[in-house]
């Protein structure tokens, strides 16, 4: 029996070892590797790794806290935006004891409208009305009177009328007994009929170019109006029947050339009227457009049938 001795060298820089015992038979040479030691492994270093991890971690985590934060503000948005009131069309309110109406609503392109529909109280002695008007959160852009507005507010005397004004409805001064001069914006496009009818203190008017027709009885029944001003390059087209009857004190008028049809009893009982030039353009007279005018000159155009 042989004792033998072998010496490993280890990865771990340790050196192991190990005795071996062999029996050996009488003349018999051996020769017997020992088993080999297995090498031991190193464990990786995983601080890095771990940090690795930590820091893709907290990326997410900033990343969805981020996230989180924009919809939440978002929801603050939405819940904002679901908590203001929008108008309707329809809705009605007062300011400076002035009535308006909402006739258009855009979200979109944040536009409002509103028409003014009178007075709080008939008492009114003077209405100003603005280009713009607040009411809670918006901004309403003023674009019209309404029909009978101010109609029997008999103690008005003067009004002030927004630029934006595109529209008077019928009637919508008709009866105002105190007023006396009215200057119509420059945007008009429509009166309605009767607009300033039986106002008997009106002096003085001005016709913007913008308007195309004044209507039937617009100013019929104003005794007192003596002056109506064109504007210059009016586009004037209609004066419809009894626009001007019974204007008892208007002596003169100057009609523009743009005019072509001067309806029924359109100046009729207009007693002071003493001269009338017609327009270039007119066409049309209606049926007793003078009767019961004092007229001693007319000065006629070529185009009139």
């Amino acid at each position: 029996t042989t004792t033998q001795q072998v010496t490993t060298a280890v990865q771990s820089g340790t050196t192991t070892t190990q005795q071996v015992t062999t029996a050996v038979q009488p003349g018999v040479t051996t020769t017997q590797t020992p088993n080999p030691v297995p090498p031991t492994t190193q464990a990786p270093d995983t601080d890095d790794e771990d940090k690795d991890i930590d820091n893709t971690t907290q990326k997410k985590t900033t990343t969805e806290k981020a996230d989180t934060d924009d919809d939440f503000d978002e929801d603050l948005d939405e819940d904002e935006e679901d908590d203001l009131t929008y108008p309707k069309v329809g809705d009605c309110f007062s300011v400076k004891g002035i009535k308006y109406k909402v006739v258009y609503v855009s979200k979109k392109n944040e536009d409002y409208r509103v028409v003014c529909i009178g007075a709080t109280s008939k008492k009114i002695t003077k209405a100003t009305i603005p280009d713009y008007v607040s009411d809670d959160d918006f901004d309403y852009e003023v674009t019209g009177i309404a029909k009978n507005a101010f109609a029997g507010c008999k103690k008005l005397k003067s009004v002030a009328i927004p630029d934006f004004v595109t529209t008077i409805d019928a009637k919508a001064f008709y009866g105002c007994s105190a007023l006396k001069r009215v200057s119509l914006p420059g945007t008009l496009e429509k009166l309605g009929k009767g607009c300033f009818a039986e106002c008997p203190t009106l002096q003085e008017v001005y016709i913007p170019s913008s308007l195309r027709r004044l209507p039937e009885a617009v100013f019929q029944s104003d005794v007192e109006l003596k002056n109506i001003h064109f504007i210059k390059e009016s586009q004037l087209i209609f004066i419809d029947a009894n626009a001007f009857q019974g204007c008892k004190k208007l002596e003169h008028i100057e009609i523009p050339d743009s005019i072509r049809k001067i309806g029924d009893w359109a100046f009729c009982k207009c007693k002071k009227l003493q001269e009338f030039r017609f327009p270039k353009e007119l066409v049309t007279i209606g049926k007793k457009a003078f009767s019961g005018c004092n007229i001693r000159k007319l000065h006629l155009p070529d185009k009139l049938c």
